[in-house]
């Protein structure tokens, strides 16, 4: 017990001190993502349900959402030329403005063909600020305190997620509260949501970054080792981003319509989901310190499978809301792990592609399956989208496993 209590104090010791010594322009940042994933995460949780009380079908919410993704695409590989060129603070402050604006506009205006339009924008500002964090974190921190700030970061972020979706489920009872209908009340609460998230860029205005980089002029093509590495990399994530698309965006339907959840206790699922994430993302460092990166990212992601399958199950709302918590946490708990695994496995010039390509990927397979994944769960049921997406799951954590299990040999021999 008391070689335990040792450990963990150390652990904590060694986190508080690799936090202290993070950069300011990482703080910063850090802190300007934290307000920006308050709003964008209350906005996410209410969303679909807005355009359910709006009259769309699932199949409908399912195409507003996957030109979401789209927009993603779009930007995902000319991002890696952008933040190559502009100062990271001007790229910061713009997109975070104008993805902001696209959200409360979505909150405004109710009409497919225009949700369309503003998700398609929207999309294409958001991976902007996605993209960036990666090599902004490289360039601002040493290997020292590196794999602890990129945890931190996911955590920061999640755990701001928790707020949010707290918010996202008060909000909408606060404007009933004082005489509006349901669907005004969840109109307001998006709306709300937005300006929030503007908060955001305040943090960013005292970002400096004074960058050389060489061959800034010119896109760095990467060599064939390189090439054939990327392409092993954004198979996974297509797999991941696939099955993703096909449940993950309607999993709050899935609570309100198979579940009868109510809104705010939605809101209660997702964020106590979000604080369980933030241990999750703190704890996978020190996993892949025993067990190595590649180890800790398939092995998280295989043990999540069968509580997924209890979901598409369902047998009773607290079995299923435990189960969503810890398939959840698994899942992702080696989300900055693999970051990190991203950026080390390739030259510092051609980070900004990778980053792009891995992107690109996700969110095109996304797209795709969001798209149907409306369709089938509207055609069919929630349960066929949960069984395929145990199996891309299941494919992507075996092929990643298969291109990169001896990745740490050959880095360490």
């Amino acid at each position: 017990m008391t070689s335990a209590l040792a450990k963990i104090k150390h652990g904590i010791r060694e986190y508080w001190g690799a936090v202290r010594s993070f950069k300011a322009n990482a703080r910063f940042f850090l802190l300007g993502s934290i307000f920006t994933n308050i709003g964008f995460s209350a906005f996410s949780l209410l969303f679909n349900l807005y355009l359910r009380e709006g009259g769309f079908s699932e199949e409908i919410i399912g195409r507003i959402l996957s030109f979401g993704s789209l927009g993603t695409i779009l930007m995902a590989l000319p991002s890696a030329y952008i933040l190559r060129k502009a100062e990271s603070r001007k790229i910061l402050i713009v997109s975070n403005f104008l993805a902001s604006l696209g959200y409360f506009a979505q909150a405004i205006y109710l009409s497919a063909p225009f949700l369309m339009g503003a998700n398609l924008f929207t999309g294409s500002m958001l991976v902007l600020t996605r993209l960036i964090s990666s090599p902004f974190f490289m360039r601002n921190s040493s290997p020292k305190e590196r794999a602890h700030l990129f945890a931190f970061s996911m955590a920061a972020g999640v755990l701001a997620g928790v707020f949010g979706n707290l918010l996202g489920g008060y909000l909408p009872h606060l404007f009933q509260g004082i005489g509006f209908g349901e669907f005004e009340s969840l109109k307001y609460s998006l709306a709300t949501d937005s300006v929030i998230a503007i908060l955001g860029a305040i943090p960013y205005l005292f970002i400096r970054e004074n960058r050389v980089e060489e061959s800034v002029s010119r896109f760095p093509r990467p060599s064939r080792e390189t090439r054939v590495h990327l392409i092993k990399l954004s198979i996974p994530y297509a797999l991941i981003g696939m099955g993703a698309g096909l449940i993950i965006p309607f999993l709050n339907l899935y609570f309100k319509e198979v579940m009868n959840a109510t809104t705010d206790q939605i809101g209660i699922y997702f964020a106590v989901l979000q604080a369980l994430m933030v241990l999750g993302f703190l704890i996978g460092p020190v996993l892949s310190k025993k067990f190595g990166l590649i180890n800790t990212i398939v092995g998280t992601q295989l043990i999540s499978i069968p509580f997924m399958l209890i979901l598409a199950l369902a047998p009773s709302l607290p079995l299923v809301v435990i189960s969503f918590w810890i398939r959840g946490v698994l899942m992702n708990m080696s989300s900055p792990i693999q970051n990190l695994f991203n950026m080390e496995a390739v030259p510092p010039e051609n980070r900004e592609l990778a980053n792009s390509l891995t992107a690109f990927s996700w969110n095109g397979a996304w797209t795709i399956s969001a798209f149907l994944g409306g369709t089938i769960i509207h055609r069919y049921s929630f349960n066929l989208s949960f069984y395929l997406t145990i199996g891309l799951y299941l494919a992507s954590s075996l092929v990643y496993f298969f291109f990169f299990r001896n990745f740490e040999k050959r880095r360490l021999s």
